[in-house]
C-alpha cells in the first residue's frame, strides 16, 4: 500500500471538532497527506517524527523562545510532515509573523486551533477517518487483485489485464512490457494511432523505476499521463500508463494500481519462464536436427510434429548474431540485464515477423545467436525460395532498426536443402556467412552464402593457419609500414584493384592528387618487392587483401 495514503489537511479541517479552526499560513500545502497524528510535548520532537505526520502542540515547551518553532518548521518540512496545529490563547497569544512567513514560503500548513478544543477530540476522529480510508483502499486492492488473478488463472495476458483496469477506472490504459518489448492499449474512445505513437515514444524510457507524470496531446487536448513502474524485487519489467482524459485519478485509485503491479510483473515473469522452457526444447531439437550424426538426426525427427516441423519441406538455416555491444555494455550499469534485453527484443522481432506471414519457421536462441529454420515447399523454384528468405530477413532488420538494435545485428543465410540429412551444411554456411560480416566489420547487416565469393574458400576454419602465413609472406610488410608511418598504402592498393589498375580513377575515388597515387604505387612495389603487372603476383596480393578482411593482422 502507498505509505502516504491518508487524509488531506483540508479534509482534517472539515472535522466537526475543527469547525472554528483555520489555516493561518501555508495554505497552498492544504493537499498534503496526513497518515498519522502526533503530539509535541518537548522541543526536540524532531527526533521522533516521521513523514506524513500532522503535529499538534500547545507550544508550552517553546513558549519562551518561539524562534525554535521557526527552525522546527524548516526541519519538519524537510522530513515531509503534513503540517502543524497550534493551540493559541493559552501559552502563546499569537504566532509571530516571521514564523508565518517561513511557513508560507514552504507551503507548510499551520492551523490555529481554538483554546477550548482538546487534542483527544481531534486525534480520535482523524485517525478513524485515516483508517477507514485505508480499509477502503485495501478492499479495492483486494478486489482488483482478485480480478487480475482470475484473468491470469484463465490464461489471460496483458491485454485482458489492461482491459480490466481500464473498465474499472473508465480511463485509457496501456501496459508496456520491457521484457518482450510489447505494449497493449485499452480505451473506450479516442484516436488509437495517437495513443500508439505516444507509447512508441515513451517505451524507450519505460524501464525507469520511478512514477512519472507528463502532459500528452490527446485529440487536440493536453492530457496528463501517469506512468507507474512495474516493479518486483527491485527489477523493472515495464510500466502501466494511464491518461486522465475524462477525470482526475484519485490518490486512492493510484494506490490501488501501484499495489497491483506485482501481479502484472508476475504475469510477465510467468510468460518469460514458459518462453525460456520452450526455447530450451527448441534449441535441443535444432541442434540435433543440424547434427551431421545421422543416428541423432533420425531420432530427433520423431519429434518433428511437436515442433510443427514439416519433414516434407526443404529448409534453409538463418543465423542471427548479436555483436558490437562492447561500447554500449560499458555504459550500462547492469551488463547482464542489457544483453538479455537485446536478446529478448530480437526474439520478439523474429516472433512477430514469423507470425505475420511466414508459418513454416522454427527459431530459438542460444547464447548471443538466434537460429532459424525457414521451410518452403520442395517444388518452389530456388530463386523464389531465396527471394522469400531475403524478404523475411529484411523485415527482421527493419524492425530491429525501429527497436534501435540493427547496428548490433548480423544475419547470415545458408543454402536451401531438400535432403534433411544434408541440412547441417546450411548451418555451416550460415555461420560462415555471419562470421564473414563480423570479421570484415562490414557496414552491411545481411549476407547470403552465395554472395561470399572467394570468402567461401577463405572462411574454412581449418585454413586459418595457412591463410595467416600467406598474409605474412605477401602483405604483412605493407601493413606494418602503414602502421609505423601512418600512411594509407594498403587502402591505395585495394582501390587500385577495384579500379582495374586505372590510376586516374584511383585518384578520383580517394580524392588524392594523381602524382601522389603514382608515388604510392611505386612505394608499394618497393616495400613488398612485387611486380603489379605480373598476373601471379597480382593474384596473390588480391587474395592477401581478402585475407586481411577476415583475420586480425595484429
Amino acid at each position: 500500500m502507498n505509505k502516504e495514503l491518508g487524509i488531506s489537511v483540508e479534509e482534517l479541517l472539515k472535522l466537526p471538532v475543527l469547525k472554528n479552526a483555520k489555516i493561518i499560513s501555508g495554505v497552498n500545502g492544504r493537499n498534503r497527506t496526513i497518515t498519522k497524528i502526533n503530539v509535541m510535548e518537548v522541543p526536540d520532537i524532531i527526533n521522533w517524527v516521521k513523514k506524513g505526520e500532522f503535529l499538534l502542540t500547545t507550544a508550552f515547551s517553546i513558549k519562551d523562545d518561539l524562534n525554535i518553532l521557526k527552525e522546527l518548521i524548516v526541519k519538519m518540512n524537510r522530513i515531509g510532515l503534513s503540517g502543524i496545529g497550534i493551540k493559541t490563547k493559552r501559552y502563546i497569544e499569537k504566532i509571530p509573523k516571521n514564523i508565518l512567513d517561513i511557513a508560507n514560503e514552504l507551503d507548510f500548513p499551520i492551523i490555529e486551533i481554538p483554546y477550548d478544543v482538546s487534542f483527544g477530540d481531534i486525534i480520535t476522529p482523524a485517525l478513524s477517518k485515516i483508517v477507514n480510508k485505508q480499509a477502503t483502499v485495501l478492499k479495492q486492492i483486494d478486489l482488483l487483485n482478485q480480478s487480475l488473478t482470475s484473468i491470469m488463472l484463465k490464461g489471460g495476458g496483458l491485454k485482458e489485464i489492461s482491459d480490466s483496469i481500464s473498465n474499472n477506472l473508465k480511463l485509457p490504459v496501456a501496459i508496456i512490457d520491457d521484457v518482450f518489448k510489447e505494449s497493449v492499449i485499452s480505451f473506450e474512445d479516442g484516436n488509437y494511432e495517437g495513443y500508439k505513437e505516444i507509447i512508441n515514444l515513451i517505451s524507450k524510457n519505460s524501464n525507469l523505476d520511478i512514477l512519472i507524470k507528463e502532459k500528452d496531446l490527446i485529440d487536440g487536448k493536453k492530457t496528463e499521463r501517469i506512468q507507474i513502474p512495474i516493479l518486483s524485487e527491485e527489477k523493472c519489467f515495464g510500466s502501466v500508463v494511464l491518461w486522465q482524459t475524462k477525470r482526475i485519478l484519485t490518490s486512492m485509485e493510484q494506490s490501488v494500481i501501484e499495489s497491483s503491479v506485482s501481479l502484472i510483473a508476475l504475469n510477465i515473469m510467468k510468460r518469460l519462464s514458459i518462453f525460456e522452457n520452450e526455447n530450451r526444447h527448441k534449441i535441443e531439437f535444432i541442434d540435433d536436427l543440424l547434427s551431421d550424426n545421422l543416428e541423432v538426426q533420425s531420432s530427433i525427427l520423431e519429434k518433428a510434429d511437436y515442433f510443427n516441423f514439416n519433414i516434407n519441406y526443404s529448409y534453409t538455416v538463418i543465423e542471427l548474431a548479436i555483436n558490437k555491444l562492447s561500447e554500449k555494455v560499458k555504459l550500462t550499469p547492469n551488463n547482464a540485464d542489457y544483453l538479455e534485453t537485446v536478446k529478448n527484443t530480437l526474439m520478439n522481432i523474429v516472433d512477430r515477423v514469423s507470425r505475420i506471414s511466414y508459418k513454416n519457421v522454427i527459431y530459438a536462441k542460444k547464447s548471443n545467436r538466434v537460429y532459424i529454420l525457414f521451410g518452403s515447399k520442395k517444388d518452389m523454384p530456388i530463386n523464389k525460395v531465396k527471394s522469400k528468405i531475403l524478404e523475411y530477413s529484411n523485415y527482421i532488420l527493419k524492425y530491429a532498426e525501429e527497436a534501435g538494435i540493427k547496428e548490433n545485428l548480423s544475419i547470415g543465410i545458408g543454402r536451401n536443402y531438400s535432403d534433411l540429412k544434408k541440412l547441417y551444411n546450411s548451418k555451416r554456411e550460415a555461420k560462415r556467412s555471419v562470421e564473414n560480416l563480423i570479421l570484415k566489420n562490414s557496414s552491411e547487416s545481411l549476407i547470403h552464402y552465395d554472395e561470399l565469393g572467394i570468402y567461401k574458400l577463405l572462411s574454412y576454419e581449418e585454413l586459418k593457419p595457412e591463410l595467416y602465413q600467406f598474409y605474412l609472406d605477401t602483405l604483412e610488410p605493407l601493413v606494418k609500414y602503414d602502421r609505423e608511418k601512418e600512411t594509407e598504402l594498403v587502402d591505395t592498393l585495394a582501390m587500385y584493384y577495384k579500379c582495374g589498375g586505372n590510376l586516374k580513377r584511383v585518384s578520383e575515388k580517394l580524392y588524392t592528387h594523381y602524382n601522389t597515387i603514382i608515388y604510392r604505387i611505386q612505394r608499394i612495389k618497393e616495400i613488398i618487392n612485387i611486380d603489379l603487372d605480373n598476373s601471379d603476383d597480382s593474384l596473390n596480393l588480391q587474395i592477401a587483401l581478402k585475407i586481411v578482411d577476415i583475420i586480425d593482422p595484429n
